[in-house]
């Protein structure tokens, strides 16, 4: 294991390495040096972190905040620091100490300094008090003359006490006043210690025991707390006696089932604190996804972004970014311990923002957007580009090879690999989904339609047509500064120009291929594995000149409604702007 000084060498060369951070405040834990293992786990940093690391930072900063809490407050000072003078204003100090009756033995007592004028809240953690004189240090024999012994204050200089003449008297009379103070609280079934400023001379007031031989009075015990500091100017580690007593202020209850440890990592900006919000496992968001409204721990979004969803009738390039604008709005509104991607589709094309789900903080978010902003923006580029890629689709799910995936049942199974529980698919509808024939197979599909060599002339000479027809509309549409227009395939301008011409008919997968793919991906990935199925939630964007397909429309109930999920249609940009990506 690597030193706590190598480790943070090393981070200091790399601060955004989550893991090597980690590591280093795991080697200060190591050594004894807790406040410094928490300062480090605290720093801010603008940097991605997984989902394991983000939960060892958890679990490290818990365990760290937990034990810096039950550690007393305590502060000890040297003799040498009694005679040092300070400019804070002295406080007033309540002491309250014990006498035995028969050994005239002081017990170490609980100083609890409260400031002259001042409204802040005091925390109920006791002050240390040495009363040790030069022997051994747990040695707790005291005298009447105080030699040797200060009275030390939260704030300000020590108090050495007065000399005085004897007080036998007043203790006697303390005696008795302590006495039936006792016979009172034993009454009352109740304990409580009764703190009195210190007049000057000081005064010792001391309780002692009734003396029932029924009652049985717990000791208190004196505990030595070694508490690692982060500041080398910090005091030395002193006796502390812990007390239950009655404070004069009220301090607010917090219901601590609801208090959550909240840093935002890699929050846009300067530097703002940690930023992300941990609790125990991942949290259940709320997603409002263009009208489907469902929840989950671990999403993922996949949207086509193939060029069918800018046709003219679907509002063009502006009605995508409107979907990209809803998309960050999804993801800004997502709890940060909820597990995200995003998955792109275009054809046989598909891209991932990361190759495994990440958590939701400010940063991941951040960058999840810049990822997607890109998408379509322009006419020169649309579609998926060629830097975006994703992780390798696994074999092994039928009927469909995975060489033959493509469109959303492709970008479905990359999700479905990612173990999540709901997903939210946006696409423009079905698309023909080619399944290769070669051969005597090939011939006889064509038989089968009747399509013949001149019909083939006749279509590729159509296409030909058709390609020179929208390089000149789109030609007239710049000149006019309006968006191009984008076409779903040739046979759409061919139908409009030459509606007599055949369209050239292809072999492709089936609808019930398709949910067979998808039900198998399923028992695959959870069902085998004992796993929840996932929800999967599809809205199906088409022109506002277009009427849904029947046929269409039951396909994709029937992949939504398997394991709860919902289908929504959209029609063109007004429909898009008749929902919102927040959720209620």
């Amino acid at each position: 294991m690597n030193d706590s000084s190598s480790l943070l060498a090393a981070l200091v060369q790399n601060p955004g390495n989550w893991k090597l951070r980690i590591q280093a405040a795991e080697a200060l834990i190591s050594e004894g040096k807790s406040g410094d293992a928490l300062k480090l786990l605290k720093q801010s940093v603008d940097a991605p972190i997984s989902l394991v690391d983000s939960r060892r930072l958890l679990e490290l900063t818990q365990k760290l905040e937990a034990s810096v809490e039950a550690e007393p407050e305590a502060v000890a000072l040297s003799g040498a620091d009694l005679d040092e003078e300070d400019d804070v204003p002295a406080l007033a100090v309540a002491v309250v100490a014990e006498d035995d009756e028969e050994e005239e033995t002081v017990a170490p007592v609980a100083a609890v300094a409260v400031p002259d004028s001042s409204p802040a809240i005091l925390s109920p953690a006791a002050v240390a008090i040495s009363a040790v004189g030069e022997g051994s240090p747990e040695s707790h024999e005291g005298d009447d003359s105080h030699e040797g012994r200060s009275f030390i204050v939260l704030e300000g200089e020590a108090i050495r006490p007065h000399e005085k003449e004897s007080d036998a008297a007043a203790k006697i009379s303390a005696i008795s006043t302590a006495l039936l103070v006792h016979v009172v609280l034993a009454l009352l079934l109740s304990l409580a210690v009764i703190a009195m400023p210190r007049p000057n001379p000081p005064q010792v007031t001391a309780t002692i025991s009734q003396p029932d031989k029924d009652t049985q009075i717990d000791d208190v015990k004196v505990k030595k707390i070694t508490r690692a500091v982060s500041s080398s100017t910090s005091a030395s580690p002193s006796f502390v006696v812990s007390a239950v007593a009655a404070s004069p202020v009220a301090v607010p209850e917090f219901d601590g089932a609801e208090q959550k440890f909240d840093v935002t990592l890699g929050a846009v900006g300067g530097n703002i604190g940690v930023g992300m919000s941990f609790e125990a496992g991942e949290e259940e968001s709320m997603v409002n996804f263009f009208g489907i409204k469902s929840k989950g721990s671990r999403i993922v979004f996949v949207i086509e972004a193939a060029r069918f969803m800018l046709t003219d009738s679907k509002g063009g390039i502006p009605a995508y970014d409107k979907v990209k604008e809803d998309i960050e709005k999804m993801l800004a509104g997502l709890n940060k311990t909820t597990a995200f991607n995003i998955v792109l589709f275009e054809g046989k094309k598909i891209a991932s923002y990361k190759d495994e789900l990440v958590a939701a903080s400010p940063s991941n978010v951040r960058q999840a957007v810049e990822w997607l902003m890109p998408i379509n923006q322009v006419y020169e580029e649309l579609g998926i580009r060629t830097e975006y890629t994703t992780a390798p689709i696994k074999e092994g799910v039928e009927p469909i090879p995975v060489d033959d995936l493509v469109h959303y049942t492709k970008a479905l199974q990359r999700a479905l690999e990612m173990d999540v529980n709901t997903v939210f698919l946006l696409t423009s509808g079905w698309v023909h989904f080619h399944k290769p024939l070669e051969g005597r197979e090939l011939e006889k599909f064509y038989r089968d339609y009747k399509w013949t060599e001149k019909d083939e002339e006749i279509w590729v000479a159509a296409v030909k047509r058709a390609q020179a027809w929208l390089d000149k509309e789109n030609a007239a549409r710049r000149a006019k500064g309006v968006p191009q227009r984008v076409i779903r395939d040739w046979h759409e301008i061919v139908a409009e120009l030459e509606p007599n011409v055949r369209r050239k008919p292809g072999p492709g997968y089936t609808m019930e291929e398709v949910e067979e793919q998808v039900k198998n991906a399923k028992d695959l990935y959870y069902r085998v594995a004992n796993k929840k199925k996932p929800e999967i939630n599809i809205v199906w964007f088409i022109g506002d000149d277009e009427e849904p397909s029947i046929t269409v429309d039951t396909h994709f109930k029937n992949v939504t409604r398997r394991d709860g999920g919902e289908l929504r249609v959209l029609k063109g940009l007004a429909g898009l702007k008749n929902v919102t990506g927040n959720p209620e």
